[in-house]
């Protein structure tokens, strides 16, 4: 018999779905399931599925990183109405195909209680999230969506992230192959999420110019936004400045990652003119973008950076003069952390 604490929340590993099923049949209670990296099949999920059907007290279930394929996920889209509670669903990496995408899309019509969703690296096929959601019917409850890896993610924006941008706190679009189209579907999002703390957007370096001034739009109504994460994102001087003067609205912002970009000089100095009116900016990557000649204005600017704790110019081709300017302006900062 299983322990009774089980019934309560399960974090198990087990390679045979099947057997475990078997073993689950009267863990009604059951509120959480850890199952990720078990080479689990369409057979064995099927077997899990007709389980949890009846777990009504389910609220997480992650099966990431298993072989379910379009199958598997059909299996569990046709379980998971049954778990009335279910807030947590990490579907990562399980080679859902566009159909097995399709089904689970329309998980949330069904499951109002679901506030995170994580379909990372799903999205392998050029159509394979075209008609993931149908909108008609979605409500807005979804507070953690995870679209990262996913090269039609850009797809799923206008049916998940724009229906949900009202509650989203967390959204995760890294390596999603953005451009200038997902970035104005991203902004129409963005300008609705009031309570948006965290966005990464990391290693999307198809984003020119333009997509990145489109998203700077979108930013500015992020009043919340605590943590923006552009690294690798292709930013040049012109989306740089568009950057600096949208997040002078984010006045919650904590943490900045412009690291391995293309701000240039012109860029680095609308950012440290700007940079006094973060006042809740803590730390600050401007590693891997070439500032050379903007150092005199950033340094100029450090005394008024109260909240700045760690700033990282790294590899920013940083000239001699600059370097002893910026170094005596750190030494001036006795919280401040400075890499070059």
């Amino acid at each position: 018999m299983l322990n009774r604490d089980l019934y309560h929340c399960a974090q198990l590993n087990c390679a045979s779905a099947e057997l475990l099923a078997e073993g689950l049949g009267n863990c009604l209670w059951l509120m959480a399931l850890h199952l990720n990296s078990n080479n689990i099949r369409a057979r064995g999920v099927a077997s899990l599925a007709r389980v949890l059907a009846h777990c009504k007290r389910l609220s997480t279930l992650d099966l990431s990183y298993n072989k379910l394929g379009s199958e598997g996920a059909k299996s569990l889209a046709g379980a998971l109405p049954g778990c009335e509670l279910l807030k947590r669903l990490h579907l990562s990496n399980i080679d859902a195909g566009w159909g097995g995408l399709y089904a689970l899309g329309g998980l949330l019509q069904h499951c109002s209680t679901l506030l995170h969703l994580g379909l990372r690296g799903n999205g392998q096929h050029p159509d394979s999230e075209m008609h993931v959601v149908s909108a008609n019917g979605l409500r807005p409850h979804l507070m953690y969506v995870d679209l990262a890896e996913s090269p039609c993610a850009v797809v799923m924006l206008q049916e998940v992230v724009l229906y949900n941008a009202p509650t989203l706190v967390r959204l995760d679009l890294e390596r999603a192959c953005m451009r200038y189209s997902g970035a104005c579907l991203l902004t129409m999002a963005l300008q609705r999420c009031g309570k948006l703390e965290h966005l990464n957007l990391s290693h999307n370096d198809e984003l020119d110019d333009n997509g990145v001034r489109e998203l700077a739009a979108g930013i500015e109504c992020c009043t919340a936004l605590r943590d923006l994460n552009l690294q690798s994102c292709n930013v040049q001087p012109g989306g740089c400045n568009a950057l600096a003067e949208g997040l002078k609205q984010c006045t919650a912002l904590t943490r900045l990652n412009l690291q391995k970009n293309k701000i240039g000089p012109g860029g680095a100095f609308s950012l440290a003119l700007a940079l006094p009116n973060y006042a809740a900016l803590a730390s600050l990557n401007l590693s891997g973008n070439n500032i050379r000649s903007s150092e005199p204005t950033i340094a100029s600017v450090l005394s008024r950076c109260t909240a700045l704790v760690h700033l990282n110019l790294s590899n920013c081709k940083v000239q001699a003069t600059g370097r002893e300017r910026l170094l005596a302006a750190a030494d001036a900062c006795p919280k401040l952390s400075l890499c070059l």
